[in-house]
């Protein structure tokens, strides 16, 4: 879909199906966690904030914004369940329910905690955090 001003509440149809239990706000996305622990997010890519990878355009290596829903697979892929999460204007984090700490998104000033001083585009775990 395509992004749309709306002035009063309504459902997001794309999470249809999913109990969600936490979700979150940055500056220009947003992140919620459903009663499985499933990671969603959706609005602008800058710095890899969606945790959804890198995309390969021509010579280009961007990221894609995505205006609906959609799953990380990091956590699926890796059998973390998720059970809180939060957003800052360039950067997600989020805590696993094993108590781990997983951050993505802008990396300056190392940031997200991770040992280099650069963007993550998939969620990383913080070391030495649980």
């Amino acid at each position: 879909g395509s992004p749309r001003s709306v002035s009063t509440f309504e459902p997001v149809s794309s999470l249809g199906g999913y109990e969600i239990d936490r979700i979150a706000l940055g500056a220009m996305h947003m992140a919620c966690v459903s009663s499985q622990g499933e990671v969603f997010t959706w609005g602008a890519s800058d710095y890899g904030v969606l945790g959804h990878g890198m995309v390969k355009r021509f010579i280009f290596i961007s990221s894609k914004d995505e205006w609906t829903p959609r799953k990380v697979m990091h956590f699926e892929e890796s059998s973390i369940r998720v059970a809180s999460i939060s957003c800052g204007d360039t950067y997600t984090g989020c805590v696993d329910d094993s108590g781990g700490v997983h951050t993505w998104g802008q990396g300056s000033f190392w940031k997200l905690g991770h040992e280099r001083d650069v963007d993550a585009w998939v969620p990383g775990r913080v070391a030495g955090l649980s």
